[in-house]
């Protein structure tokens, strides 16, 4: 079986803020995640981007 599929490579910026607490952003897209973790900040960002939901 041959799969078709266009590869996008993409970076996320994960930044721990003075709180102690991480954010997750992309260039050119208007979101932030936010976690206790860089991987939950990650997956906050990640979740809200696949719900196409805005910075709540």
């Amino acid at each position: 079986m041959t799969i078709d599929a266009e590869r996008v490579r993409t970076t996320l910026e994960l930044t721990q803020l003075e709180d102690g607490r991480w954010q997750t952003t992309q260039r050119d897209v208007d979101l932030v995640g936010y976690g206790e973790r860089g991987a939950l900040a990650a997956m906050d960002y990640c979740r809200k981007v696949a719900e196409g939901t805005d910075n709540e």
